[in-house]
């Protein structure tokens, strides 16, 4: 997904929080921030801006390496407990 070189509002909130210039790549990522802080109606605070993008990163990378995993065609659900 490519993005004009408009700014996110969470690319803005991390500038003005004084984080590392950031690469194209992580430009997405701050548009999913800026779209679910909107959504959820939460009020995330400048200063955190780079650590809540670092947690979101690494949260998509162990994601896309879960879905990676390939199942067999034959696999049953594992049963359900209930205590």
């Amino acid at each position: 997904m490519k993005r004009s070189g408009k700014k996110s509002g969470a690319a803005k909130k991390a500038a003005k929080a004084g984080a590392p210039r950031v690469s194209s790549d992580d430009i997405e990522l701050m548009f999913i921030l800026d779209a679910s802080e909107k959504m959820l109606r939460l009020n995330i605070k400048k200063s955190w801006y780079p650590q809540v993008l670092a947690n979101l990163k690494v949260t998509l990378q162990h994601a896309a390496r879960v879905t990676e995993f390939k199942l067999p065609e034959d696999i049953e659900p594992a049963p359900v407990f209930k205590a």
